[in-house]
């Protein structure tokens, strides 16, 4: 606190934080505080992230090292606050950047875009990569629209050197079998699944966009029809998996290829197996991502087919798929990981079993599934299946370098490491 400082300008209102960061580049947030004790040292408390969600300057980004400054305007989103004891400071911190925030939210609008809105607007200057502590912390909270289209919203997933038990299920006809696994990373996984207005923009044309019949904006409806051939590139030249150091390869010219371009960050992938379970389970050990084991809890989460016409849809078909984010998330707050549409991991399918995993007290650490196959991986679910293809455990499998299934969508993930 010692290289901080705190003044405001008495007529514009702007709070100026200037810091001096030393040893490395890092991700800088801040925490505005104030004393809920008369003339004490103790006692300080945060005046909550959601007030100070319009910080500008450098915060929530990678800050190389030296003196710098960020700015927040409380009257905007703070407004008719009294400090009762007239105490009040800024607590900046630095992450290390291979230990970043929860949440990391990248722009998906092209250099051209980008451009064009600040010609309109010279105050439009966004960052490719803004990290946020909490959801509570992102800028008008992770239910808006702009992180279902302009931004991809990201949530990291604390994995590292967990023992859990993926495969726990009711039932032995869905290729699921209780086997322990180990992940040996943190990683940064898409709060939603991939959607028209986030994939069209980076690839230029859409698989299969889903509009109900009143005019429903496709925009954030999830992008089905998932081809491994567009998401990945040509399976010939990059499949998975490969030998080590090329495990992640993917075409330039494939989604995944572009927006690792446009984003800056070289890791983006499907998750595999495993990440995809892992994430979705979030600590839970029951069937359904929300620790529930009957319908009811399942309609609070996904959308399937007992549920999927709630008088929001008005025809069958492709249009049983709703816009993201509408139920519930699980609780490291990610939706729509059961049902809507069923989600293409990079794994081979192959049933689990007592035979593939004969050993119950061995830990397998990240699992990569077979060398070879002939179906890839569908997780989660979708609105044409039942409650029981809807779950933490249920695996499906479709064709490896094509799909007719237009309710085959994906999410991204990527290593938890900020740019």
């Amino acid at each position: 606190q010692n290289a901080v400082t705190l003044t405001q300008d008495p007529q514009s209102r702007l709070v100026s934080v200037t810091y001096t960061l030393t040893g490395e580049p890092a991700v800088i947030t801040v925490d505005f505080q104030t004393n809920a004790v008369a003339n004490a040292e103790t006692g300080w408390l945060s005046i909550g992230e959601v007030n100070f969600t319009n910080t500008a300057g450098a915060v929530n980004q990678v800050v190389p090292v030296g003196e710098h400054s960020l700015y927040w305007r409380p009257d905007k989103v703070w407004p008719d606050k009294v400090i009762k004891w007239n105490r009040f400071r800024a607590v900046v911190k630095a992450w290390a950047t291979n230990a970043p925030p929860d949440y990391c939210a990248v722009c998906l609008l092209s250099d051209a875009d980008i451009s064009a809105r600040q010609a309109a607007d010279v105050s439009f200057n966004p960052v490719r990569r803004r990290y946020f502590v909490s959801a509570e912390a992102v800028p008008g909270g992770v239910q808006d629209s702009i992180y279902k289209t302009e931004y991809l919203l990201l949530r990291k997933i604390p994995a590292t050197g967990v023992a859990w038990k993926m495969g726990i299920s009711g039932y032995t006809d869905l290729g699921a079998y209780p086997h322990k696994v180990m992940l040996t990373r943190d990683y940064y996984i898409g709060v939603y699944e991939i959607t028209y207005g986030q994939y069209k923009p980076i690839y230029g044309s859409s698989d299969q966009s889903f509009v109900d019949a009143n005019g429903e904006n496709r925009e954030t409806h999830p992008n089905g029809k998932a081809l491994w051939t567009k998401i990945r590139g040509a399976y010939d030249n990059y499949p998975w998996p490969q030998e080590t150091g090329h495990e992640h390869e993917v075409a330039p010219s494939s989604y995944l290829g572009l927006i690792r371009t446009r984003a800056g960050i070289d890791t983006f992938d499907l998750p595999t197996d495993a990440q995809w379970e892992y994430a979705c389970r979030a600590g839970s050990g029951t069937a359904y991502c929300n620790g529930g084991t009957n319908n009811d809890a399942l309609k609070r989460v996904a959308w399937y087919l007992d549920n999927y016409n709630d008088g929001t849809t008005t025809a069958p078909g492709s249009n049983r798929v709703h816009p993201v984010g509408q139920k519930e998330p699980n609780a490291w707050g990610l939706y729509d990981m059961e049902g809507n549409v069923a989600e293409l991991v990079l794994d081979w399918y192959e049933a689990h079993s007592s035979a593939l995993f004969p050993d119950a007290d061995a830990t397998t650490v990240d699992p990569i599934g077979p060398s070879t196959g002939t179906k890839k991986i569908w997780r989660g679910g979708d609105v044409f299946r039942v409650n029981s293809q809807n779950s933490c455990y249920a695996r499906g499998r479709g064709g490896a370098t094509n799909s007719t299934d237009v309710c085959t969508g994906f999410r991204v993930v990527c290593d938890a490491v900020a740019k």
